[in-house]
């Protein structure tokens, strides 16, 4: 009896202790097994918006990864947005139709072609399908006295020897000379001012007319003074093969503010956040208008606002550059140091453009958009993104993205806002005061 006690004993503290060393508290069992270390896959991606979804899904020709009720989804594209066709041509792009097929289509109007053959002067557009020399400068005068040409993108007049005509019915053998049309005076007559017009010489005024010299024959106001008859600076008259698409932008422009003001956004003028909208801010390094590169990195230790244009076939998006740069002071009232404009247009172009808005700000020329697509800048216009559309990015000291707001997307497709609200939007979004 005792012996069958102490076995009893003995198993009873054996099963006791196994218990507590895996029996019943599972520390043994098939990590697999364990709910805690080993959940389930997660099949739904969670999203906020469409950047998040990009590379998340899979996508056909013509698909666009979508969030759609927090869940990144394969979406037929926009109708006509840009693909990757086969067989395109010079002034042709791939693009989606209403199928959902990438077909090759005639590149739209006005966009550029042929680049490096742009020489300052002349450029190259498309229209109706074919690539088509644009003037981008205009050299004419309107003075018969001088031949005008362009040379390098600047303006060159020489005088010639041509017959003209003064205007003067007191003069006769009206020629060209040094870059002015004179003539012989053969009477003494009253002008329309009232004033007399006498003979240069005496043997003028006996009738036989005689030549002055060049300086008293010159007519005044008929030509410019010899140095700004050789150079004129470039692009005064400026890229008149764009004026078109211009306007096209300006009707968006002309627009008002498209929602109600809230905290977030106090301006009214409606905007996406796009990716990245946090983090670390992509780096470039890209060609500047006004000669040499500029890069993010130049920016290290300061706040630097970043815009992202559509460029050249965009007026209000220069007008929106040079208004806010009138009111720069305000900019720096809440701590921004500088601000940068980026565009896919070609370096020679912009160089014009920018001379001829007189604009001081760094332009940088992104040709194939491999920047701008690193912040999906382009994903938020009216040209199916091939151009960027309007965003602004605030890149603070140490290189975090502060702030963003893309205005240029659908359905609004703003292209300008009045400076007061882009800094209300700013204020907002950052926490700043602005001082006046």
């Amino acid at each position: 009896m005792r012996r069958e006690t102490h076995k009893f004993g003995m198993w009873f503290v054996i099963c006791l202790m196994a218990f507590f060393w895996g029996c019943g508290t599972g520390d043994d069992a098939d990590p697999a097994d364990s709910p805690t270390d080993n959940p389930p896959p997660i099949t739904e991606q969670e999203c906020a918006y469409d950047g998040q979804c990009d590379g998340s899904v899979e996508l056909a020709t013509c698909e666009v990864a979508r969030c759609v009720e927090g869940e990144c989804v394969a979406s037929a594209a926009p109708t006509w947005i840009d693909c990757d066709a086969e067989g395109v041509a010079e002034c042709e792009r791939g693009a989606c139709n209403e199928s959902g097929q990438c077909v090759v289509v005639s590149a739209q109007d006005g966009t550029l072609c042929r680049e490096d053959q742009w020489d300052g002067c002349t450029g190259f557009q498309c229209n109706a399908g074919s690539c088509e020399e644009m003037t981008l400068l205009s050299c004419d005068d309107d003075n018969a006295c001088t031949d005008d040409s362009c040379d390098g993108g600047e303006c060159v007049y020489a005088s010639n020897a041509a017959d003209c005509d003064d205007g003067k019915e007191c003069t006769e053998n009206d020629a060209c000379v040094d870059g002015a049309c004179v003539g012989d005076n053969i009477c003494e007559c009253t002008t329309d001012d009232g004033g007399e017009e006498r003979p240069q010489t005496a043997a003028a005024a006996a009738g036989a007319p005689t030549r002055t010299s060049s300086s008293s024959r010159r007519t005044t106001g008929s030509t410019p003074s010899r140095g700004a008859r050789n150079r004129t600076p470039r692009l005064r008259a400026g890229l008149l093969g764009l004026a078109a698409i211009a306007a096209l932008a300006a009707i968006f422009a002309t627009s008002g503010p498209d929602s109600q003001a809230t905290a977030d956004n106090p301006s009214g003028y409606s905007f996406e956040v796009g990716d990245p909208s946090t983090g670390t801010a992509p780096g470039f390094d890209l060609p500047a208008a006004a000669g040499g590169t500029v890069a993010l990195a130049d920016y290290e230790g300061r706040d630097v606002l970043l815009y992202f244009q559509e460029g050249l076939m965009c007026q209000p998006c220069w007008d929106q550059l040079t208004d806010i740069e009138a009111r720069w002071s305000d900019f720096e009232a809440l701590g921004i140091d500088g601000i940068v404009s980026i565009t896919g247009d070609p370096l020679n172009a912009l160089t014009q453009k920018v001379e001829l808005e007189g604009i001081d700000a760094p332009v940088l020329s992104d040709r194939g958009l491999e920047a701008s697509q690193t912040y999906d800048a382009n994903a938020y216009g009216m040209m199916r993104g091939s151009t960027n559309g309007h965003t602004f990015v605030l890149v603070g000291p140490d290189g975090e993205i502060r702030w963003r707001a893309d205005y240029g997307g659908a359905p609004d497709y703003t292209m300008y806002l009045p400076v007061d609200s882009l800094l209300a939007d700013l204020q907002a979004g950052t926490g700043r005061g602005v001082t006046r």
